[in-house]
């Protein structure tokens, strides 16, 4: 995936995971048009976000999604984020909601941030 992103990741260097993913609210309707995200909490290493739609959205969207939205912390040299899944579209709830948590930078041994 870092590949894939080209000149883009040098970007996404000079910023943090967090302000990755809040921006990524913002830009959202630029990647996907199936469902509209909300933070509806957040800290320097965490977030809730939910996921609201008025279009049915497929077990494996929401799965593809996830795996996309942990990888993010990876660019940085990070293990991926934890996610865990507290509604689902796709299971009959009104909404999607993800609690995400990510290392800090600031908190990780040199060896854990991909440096030597």
């Amino acid at each position: 995936m870092t590949e894939s992103y080209g000149l883009m990741r040098f970007l996404l260097w000079a910023s943090s995971p967090g302000a990755v993913y809040a921006h990524a609210e913002k830009t959202y309707k630029i990647m996907s048009t199936i469902g509209s995200p909300k933070v509806v909490n957040s800290t320097n290493t965490s977030l809730t976000v939910r996921i609201s739609s008025d279009r049915a959205i497929s077990r494996l969207n929401c799965l593809v999604r996830q795996a996309q939205t942990t990888v993010l912390p990876t660019f940085w040299g990070l293990p991926p984020a934890i996610l865990r899944e507290e509604r689902c579209i796709a299971h009959g709830d009104d909404c999607c909601e993800y609690h995400l948590r990510w290392f800090d930078l600031r908190q990780l041994p040199w060896e854990g941030r991909g440096w030597r």
